[in-house]
């Protein structure tokens, strides 16, 4: 009589002991990593929405948007923000921001070269004296401090206020000073007490800067008949509501002003309502590939049957098709075709555009986008969100069907041991009843 595969006929049995509950338990598992994949595409897709809408009403923006063109860009530059439009004016750049800046006049041949022995530094600006004990940057306890511990120790002590920085050239090292910002205020006085041995150096510096701290100047209008403005770095911001202009060189004093004008975008409105457009509708695909019942030549979605992710779809269509400020969105040229997906006529949002408030209608305190926005986080917030809360509790399944499936492992061991033990014995019992025979 053949002997028994015990091994073979263990792990078989053992299988068909544990198939029913592993099948189920591994749909189970299939069905949730699908439903926490399908929440996942949805969140980002509404997040991408969410920011679609920001780039209008975050601090500063505006719906319209508006172009700045200028006579000549060698000057100055113009950025526009907000709903701006409708400026036209004259610029003079009489001068721009600098920041101060001495050198000494004294050089070594390394940084490593001997600076100082002792004595004291001291920096003055804007009313406010820092007072340096030279000594104090001798990292290596020599009692001699180096060009550049000097440096580094400078740099240390101002903060960000100024900074020292080692040249190098023609051999030579030298020791400049700079403010960090640009302007007048930032105009300093450094100089070095008799014992120091610098106090000769110092003091030619000062008197002889490399550059002048000083204020921006500009006129709007002609030069030296037009308003004058100051300011300590070259962006002026705000010069007129929504218009900052960065001053980049100065002119030829006699020149001609330069010309700018702001005046409405229609081409940058239409691309940004456009690229809101495009992540509306990419949300709306996502949610409806979800929630699909599914047939004989498609899928079912992962959400087919749960009313609370198809309710999603039909609250931001519902705003669609709102109105507000007592205009819909389809009389300004937004519309949801026969697919569900948003469009927009171009022409007629550009002729909305010059009776309408669109501002008040997209980006007002109850127009579409704020709307919009507040209902995403109803879903979206990481810590209040339903979708957040629906995920997390979909990875709790998660776990305990994968906590199901470690048991149902420890079954399987269990089984096998179980046939694997018989079908020895039962070998064994067969093996003695062959040697009986003989």
């Amino acid at each position: 009589m053949a002997s028994i595969d015990a091994a073979g006929m263990a792990q078989q049995l053992a299988m068909y002991e544990i198939m029913g509950p592993q099948s189920r338990y591994e749909t189970q598992l299939s069905g949730y990593q699908a439903q926490d994949k399908a929440l996942t595409e949805i969140k980002s897709k509404l997040s991408a929405l969410d920011t679609a809408m920001y780039q209008f009403t975050k601090p500063g923006a505006s719906f319209g948007q508006s172009a700045a063109t200028l006579s000549s860009e060698d000057y100055f530059s113009v950025t526009t923000s907000g709903s701006v439009s409708n400026v036209n004016m004259d610029l003079f750049v009489e001068q721009t921001a600098t920041a101060h800046q001495v050198a000494l006049g004294m050089s070594a041949e390394s940084a490593d070269d001997v600076f100082s022995t002792g004595g004291t530094i001291s920096f003055e600006q804007d009313g406010e004296t820092v007072e340096l004990n030279v000594l104090d940057a001798d990292t290596s306890g020599d009692g001699e401090v180096t060009y550049q511990e000097f440096a580094n120790f400078f740099n240390e002590q101002m903060d960000g206020q100024a900074n020292a920085t080692l040249v190098k050239a023609g051999g030579e090292v030298k020791l400049m000073f700079s403010a960090e910002e640009t302007g007048e205020a930032g105009q300093f006085q450094i100089s070095a007490s008799a014992d120091s041995g610098l106090e000769a150096e110092f003091a030619a510096a000062n008197d002889n800067p490399l550059r002048a701290g000083q204020d921006a100047v500009i006129w709007l209008g002609g030069e030296g008949t037009g308003m004058r403005l100051t300011n300590s770095s070259n962006t002026f911001e705000d010069v007129v509501n929504g218009v900052d202009i960065t001053v980049k060189t100065a002119q030829e004093s006699g020149e001609n002003s330069v010309n700018f004008a702001v005046e409405p975008d229609k081409e940058a409105t239409i691309e940004a309502i456009n690229g809101f457009i495009t992540a509306y509708n990419d949300a709306i695909s996502a949610l409806d590939d979800v929630t699909k019942s599914g047939g004989e030549s498609e899928s079912r979605g992962a959400f087919a049957s749960d009313g609370s992710i198809r309710s999603i779809e039909t609250k931001l269509k519902s705003m669609m098709r709102s109105s507000y400020e007592g205009v819909s969105l389809f009389e300004v040229g937004l519309s949801i075709n026969k697919e569900g997906k948003l469009e927009l006529d171009e022409d007629k949002f550009y002729e909305a555009s010059k009776t309408e408030d669109l501002e008040a209608i997209f980006t007002g305190d109850n127009g579409l986008f704020p709307t919009m926005e507040d209902t995403i986080d109803v879903y979206t917030d990481y810590s209040t969100g339903t979708l957040s809360a629906k995920q997390e509790r979909i990875d709790m399944q998660e776990q305990r069907v994968n906590d199901s499936l470690d048991k149902l492992d420890d079954k399987y061991d269990m089984y096998y041991q179980r046939y694997l033990k018989q079908y020895t014995q039962l070998n064994t019992i067969m093996m003695q009843m062959n040697s009986m025979s003989f």
